[in-house]
């Protein structure tokens, strides 16, 4: 089941300028911490000026989406779903 959130979360993020590599490890949201096991897909989206930066990952029995503002670097959880049907 996948279930919109759009709660802003804290994130351990790992930026490697010399390589140009950005790893997330952890996600606290709900006061939980989420390791990260595996990040699927990360993509850039504009709108307009605003660039964000989409990461998917998964972290153990849920799959999140989270928007990092590239400006501001506010992180924000978009989505989590647990991989079943709705």
């Amino acid at each position: 089941m996948t279930q919109t959130i759009n709660e802003p979360v804290k994130v351990r993020l790992d930026i490697d300028s010399k390589e140009q590599i950005v790893s997330l490890h952890r996600i606290r949201w709900n006061n939980r911490i989420y390791t990260v096991q595996e990040v699927g897909l990360k993509y850039t989206i504009r709108n307009g000026r605003k660039m964000v930066h989409v990461f998917c990952v998964n972290v153990g029995t849920l799959d999140m989406r989270l928007h990092i503002d590239a400006d501001t670097l506010h992180t924000v959880l978009v989505e989590i779903s647990d991989g079943l049907a709705d």
